[in-house]
């Protein structure tokens, strides 16, 4: 039986946040509701060094 749109749970980002550390890594942080409860959520972004143009999500978690 497949999935209807009413059973799917909805997530909303609630706030968020990013930041600078270098001037090849980035920094993203905050908070995400989902079925009445909320959990943060961090990641960490650096450039790819091999193409110089492309931003990689090296770490990410949910708690």
């Amino acid at each position: 039986m497949a999935a209807t749109a009413a059973d799917t749970p909805l997530s909303r980002l609630i706030r968020a946040h990013c930041r600078h550390v270098s001037a090849t890594a980035c920094e993203s942080f905050g908070t995400v509701s989902r079925n009445g409860r909320i959990c943060a959520i961090a990641a960490r972004f650096e450039k790819d060094p091999k193409s110089g143009n492309v931003w990689l999500c090296t770490e990410i978690a949910l708690g």
